[in-house]
């Protein structure tokens, strides 16, 4: 969807929430699509994916304490089980993406797959979810059980690794660089590809210092949480911490 034409659908839906005292959402976002609600600051928009590691999220518009009311999201948490023993390997993301594409819905209405050992959790749009329950029936070689979950699993629930790296300056691309272990050209080659999100913002300018308790995301590696400067080397240089999100596993 072009991106103009998908901010003013944000607009439209934040002042029609306002002024029906009605909550509305939209679909799944990408975190592109994220971005750039945030850069258009509308006071009553959040965005939700269903667990904390959500990467793709929808936005809800209105604010329950002005409503005086609260109402379930609509997202619906599916676990999907291969019943097929004899088959060693398990599906993987691309084999359950796949199944789920091939039943001919639109992307935007599932968010996250998590896979695990033991099977994966989906999370789907409320309308949408009955139809894969019913439908979903293989990935890959495997036969598949789904059902839903009512409450989150506990393998979900995230999981940090408190780290403390060396760099130059609180660059954001140096940090970045530090905490993925990769050479600064590659990390400032992510923020040029559009790539990394800070507070849910694209940042596109490696050079901007990061500030204490800001979200960290770069599309492919991973999330973290930059705790700040915990001191200094001989040669001036910074020691800081990060809290990075593990996988669940």
């Amino acid at each position: 969807m072009e991106i103009e034409i998908l901010k003013k659908q944000f607009s439209a839906l934040s002042k029609r929430a306002d002024g029906g005292n009605v909550f509305y959402y939209s679909d799944f976002l990408t975190l592109s699509e994220q971005s750039e609600l945030m850069k258009l600051k509308l006071p009553n928009a959040a965005l939700f994916g269903g667990y904390e590691l959500a990467e793709r999220k929808l936005a809800r518009f209105g604010l329950p304490e002005e409503f005086g009311y609260e109402e379930p999201l609509p997202i619906v948490c599916l676990k999907i089980e291969p019943r097929d023993e004899k088959f060693s390997a398990s599906p993987s993301h691309r084999d359950y993406l796949g199944a789920v594409m091939n039943l001919g819905i639109e992307r935007d209405t599932v968010g996250d797959i998590v896979v695990l050992p033991e099977g994966a959790f989906l999370f789907a749009l409320s309308r949408i979810a009955p139809f894969i329950l019913e439908n979903l029936s293989r990935a890959g070689r495997s036969a598949l059980s789904v059902s839903v979950v009512e409450a989150l699993p506990a393998a979900l629930s995230p999981k940090l690794e408190k780290i403390r790296v060396n760099v130059a300056s609180e660059r954001a691309d140096a940090v970045v660089a530090a905490i993925f272990r990769m050479p600064r050209a590659r990390a400032s080659a992510l923020f040029d590809a559009g790539r990394v999100f800070i507070g849910g913002e694209e940042l596109l300018n490696g050079s901007k210092p990061l500030k204490d308790g800001t979200s960290v995301s770069v599309r492919g590696f991973g999330k973290f949480i930059y705790d700040g400067i915990d001191g200094t080397s001989r040669k001036g240089r910074l020691f800081v911490e990060a809290s990075l999100y593990k996988d669940p596993k």
